[in-house]
């Protein structure tokens, strides 16, 4: 009986000592239920949720260069002046020489410190780099108004601009650019032209009233500036001395159209037409 008893007892001593590391539970930080959001390269750090019971790491783990591969000696490498020589493939130029390497900081941009033959030396990572195009300011250009083959253009909307700004400083709105009306007059002023007599054709284009610039040297741009001056320059009054202000000036005209014909030695005559 004695002897059963201590069979018994060894057989359950070896039973527990059997089973005590099936019972063992090594739970690493995170457990599974706290996996990590993303898996990180090597040597790079990725942040967990927080481990319940814990405060967490005090210190932020830090990422170092790596180094040359253990127990291998820097490669000879080649002599060199710059990192541009041709010897100079995938290490940089330091202290004369370049190729053999201790850190990956003494290769160019995609290429690591690895084991060869002749030791730590630059090698091709197999990794593109990336390239920046750098792309040198632009002038800027102001946008041009669209061409209308129209030899006299810019005077005529020159010649709008400058009356408005005339109505402007005596108080008088301005009066609308009457495109419309702008071939008729062309034909009144070759007409006058023709005739060498100034409003020769007035009322040909239903205009109610008529400035006329008679055989003006050009160009174009310049002599209706100065007519329209000489023009505004009458001043307010009495009679036809002042015609050409009161035109120019007058609420009753809401259009104008100005109008341009060119004489073989180059004078210029113009009528600026006014519309109610």
């Amino acid at each position: 009986m004695k002897q059963r008893i201590l069979s018994l007892a060894l057989f359950s001593a070896a039973s527990v000592w059997l089973v005590l590391p099936g019972c063992k539970k090594e739970e690493t930080y995170p457990p599974a239920r706290y996996a990590p959001y993303g898996t990180a390269p090597t040597g790079t750090y990725v942040a967990y949720p927080p481990y319940p019971g814990s405060p967490g790491p005090t210190t932020m783990p830090t990422t170092t260069t790596p180094a040359a591969p253990p127990n291998m000696a820097p490669a000879y490498g080649f002599p060199c002046a710059t990192d541009n020589d041709p010897q100079c493939l995938f290490g940089r130029c330091v202290q004369g020489r370049c190729g053999g390497c201790v850190d990956v900081s003494q290769c160019k941009p995609g290429a690591i410190c690895a084991a060869t033959p002749f030791g730590a030396a630059c090698v091709w990572s197999g990794a593109p780099t990336a390239t920046t195009t750098t792309v040198p300011p632009q002038p800027t250009v102001p946008p041009q108004p669209p061409s209308t083959g129209d030899p006299f253009e810019r005077a005529r909307a020159l010649c709008v601009t400058k009356t408005n700004g005339y109505r402007a400083s005596v108080g008088s709105a301005p009066v609308a650019r009457r495109s419309d009306q702008e071939a008729c007059g062309d034909r009144e002023a070759a007409s006058d032209a023709s005739t060498g007599r100034a409003h020769g054709a007035f009322g040909q284009c239903g205009e109610r009233a008529q400035n006329e610039c008679p055989g003006w040297p050009g160009p174009p741009e310049t002599m209706i500036e100065r007519c329209l001056q000489m023009m505004f320059d009458e001043g307010p009054g009495e009679g036809t001395a002042h015609g050409h202000y009161t035109n120019m000036v007058s609420t009753k005209y809401t259009g104008v159209a100005c109008s341009f014909h060119a004489q073989p030695d180059g004078s210029l005559w113009v009528v600026q037409n006014f519309y109610p």
